[in-house]
């Protein structure tokens, strides 16, 4: 990711792997939804890996990490 210019992620770790947690700014509406839906399944099309997954869950702002 830091090839393609993206910030510095939040890294946490969750006792069975790691989370990278990227910001951006944008609102809370169908567009964006849209916009990180797709994001996700470009990055998860680039990345996914058989030990190694993008979580294409949390295009919703409701699921954005889990807890």
């Amino acid at each position: 990711m830091n090839a393609e210019d993206w910030p510095e992620p939040l890294v946490a770790e969750s006792g069975n792997g790691c989370h990278l947690l990227y910001p951006f700014d944008l609102p809370n509406d169908a567009e964006s939804r849209d916009l990180v839906k797709g994001a996700l399944a470009g990055l998860a099309q680039r990345f996914d890996t058989e030990t190694a997954t993008v979580d294409q869950a949390v295009f919703n702002a409701g699921h954005i990490t889990k807890l």
